[in-house]
C-alpha cells in the first residue's frame, strides 16, 4: 500500500495523473448487505428480495447506495492510503445499481490541493477528489466527492 501524503497529491494533479486500483478480485458478499441492512434497518425490497428485483428487469438484489462509499474506500486503501487528518464530508450519485457478484475499480482525481495558509490545521491543508467507481462491464456506477485535510510530510 502506498502512502500518500498532501505533497505526493499536489504532484499527482500537477500531472493531471489519477490513482487507479485494478479491478478487485473480491465480490461484495451477501452477507455485508444483510449486515448493513440488519444495522440501518434499510428495508426497501430492493436490498433484500431478489425476486422484487427480477420482476422490475434486474438480476440480483442491489447493495444499498450508502454501503458503496464505506466499500470502495476499504478497497482503494488496499492500494494506497490517503494521509487523512480529518474527513470533511462527501457527496454521492448513485449512477447505476452495483450488485453482490459485482467487481469494482475505483479511480480517484485530485480535483483540488492547493496550500491555503488560513486553512492549515495541524500541517494538513485541503483536499479535494472526484472518486469513480467502475463495475467489471467498464461502467461507471457512483461518483463521489470527497473532502478531506490530508497531513503533510513531517
Amino acid at each position: 500500500m502506498r502512502k500518500l501524503y498532501f505533497e505526493d497529491l499536489l504532484a499527482i494533479k500537477e500531472t493531471k495523473s489519477k490513482l487507479e486500483t485494478p479491478l478487485s478480485i473480491f465480490r461484495v458478499g451477501r452477507d455485508i448487505v444483510k449486515g448493513y441492512i440488519d444495522l440501518t434497518l434499510d428495508n426497501h425490497p430492493s436490498h433484500s428480495d431478489q425476486r422484487y428485483n427480477i420482476r422490475k428487469g434486474y438480476t440480483d438484489i442491489f447493495i444499498p447506495g450508502f454501503l458503496i462509499p464505506g466499500l470502495s474506500e476499504g478497497f482503494f486503501k488496499k492500494h494506497y492510503e490517503y494521509m487523512v487528518h480529518m474527513n470533511r464530508g462527501f457527496r454521492a450519485k448513485f449512477l447505476r445499481p452495483l450488485f453482490p457478484d459485482d467487481m469494482i475499480k475505483v479511480i480517484d482525481e485530485i480535483v483540488e490541493a492547493e496550500f491555503d495558509s488560513r486553512l492549515t490545521v495541524d500541517n494538513s491543508n485541503p483536499v479535494k477528489i472526484l472518486r469513480s467507481i467502475i463495475n467489471q462491464k467498464d461502467e461507471l456506477v457512483s461518483v463521489l466527492q470527497l473532502d478531506y485535510l490530508i497531513l503533510g510530510c513531517e
